[in-house]
């Protein structure tokens, strides 16, 4: 819940900005920190005005998540199916040279 007036408070202190503003303007910003933007928004526009976007916030978060999720199970499955599938290999391999490699020693 802190994101979104957080987020709030850094958008409106980047806009305050603009390549053409006049240099001598640049020291008497509205914004000069977070905190007091964050009392300055609230007491000017109130306390909802901290919070607003959240719920495209919220839609975005659950869809990133959803994805991340998603992709996290299947590299995971597949990751640990290759590494199955090597040990058998190396397994067999293993068995099967030491088997060769015995015979060959008790014929000499």
């Amino acid at each position: 819940a802190i994101v979104t007036p957080a987020e709030v408070c850094k958008i409106r202190m980047q806009s305050q900005y603009h390549s053409l503003m006049d240099p001598s303007r640049v020291n008497n910003v509205k914004y000069k920190n977070v905190v007091q933007t964050a009392m300055l928004v609230a007491k000017e526009e109130g306390v909802g005005a901290l919070y607003k976007g959240v719920v495209p916030t919220m839609l975005r978060q659950g869809c990133n998540q959803a994805v991340n999720f998603t992709a996290y199970n299947w590299s995971k499955r597949r990751l640990l199916a290759y590494k199955k599938k090597n040990r058998e290999e190396e397994m067999e391999r293993a068995g099967r040279g030491t088997a060769s490699t015995n015979g060959s020693k008790d014929d000499v």
